[in-house]
């Protein structure tokens, strides 16, 4: 809208969520918006997945062209790598 708001609708995947976090299968989230954690195989997550999913929405608005395929998990991986680098270890 004019202030700029996220509105979410269709909640067909969705589910009830609790602080601890539950084994899931990485097919919980559309098909076109997967986080990268989910991808490398986690099996637990928290909220970060749907603020990920929001993120592409909010760029994919902005820049009216979908940062992510609808490909394989590798080739999400790959261009997940290609817009914001590979991930790096810190410790």
């Amino acid at each position: 809208d004019k202030r700029s708001a996220l509105k979410i609708a269709d909640f067909g995947l969705a589910n009830f969520f609790d602080s601890s976090s539950r084994l899931v299968s990485h097919e919980v989230v559309t098909r076109k918006y997967p986080s990268l954690k989910l991808l490398l195989g986690a099996r637990k997550y928290g909220t970060a997945v749907d603020i990920w999913a929001a993120g592409l929405i909010m760029a994919e608005l902005l820049h009216w062209v979908s940062l992510l395929l609808d490909g394989s998990d590798l080739d999400q991986l790959l261009k997940i790598f290609e817009v914001v680098g590979t991930p790096i270890d810190i410790n």
